[in-house]
């Protein structure tokens, strides 16, 4: 495999597992949003025709700020964990698990 299939069979694994709560569409989102973050140009445009071919939002390839809150919480909790670990506070985790934009 080279980097962008292992990356793409884990993500769509993922989404296609009976035990994940997360739609295709948005772990298609999340891994645009990961992608972008460390400017991987390919796989955002790769993971940008699966967003739609899973029948994602398409106004959500439109920016950041057209995301669904909850989805917008689990990106800004993603990107701690992944750039800065230490800075991650339990408001960060209550955002996911309580109130109306909660996974819970």
């Amino acid at each position: 495999y080279n980097h962008y299939n292992l990356i793409h069979k884990l993500i769509m694994g993922q989404s296609n597992s009976t035990v994940n709560p997360l739609s295709p569409a948005i772990c298609s989102c999340l891994a645009i949003i990961a992608a972008a973050s460390f400017k991987c140009g390919y796989i955002v445009q790769e993971q940008e025709k699966e967003l739609l071919h899973m029948k994602g939002n398409p106004d959500w390839l439109r920016g950041f700020e057209f995301l669904p809150p909850k989805v917008k919480n689990l990106a800004e909790v993603n990107a701690i964990l992944a750039h800065l670990p230490w800075l991650l506070k339990t408001e960060h985790i209550e955002k996911l698990v309580k109130g109306p934009d909660s996974w819970s």
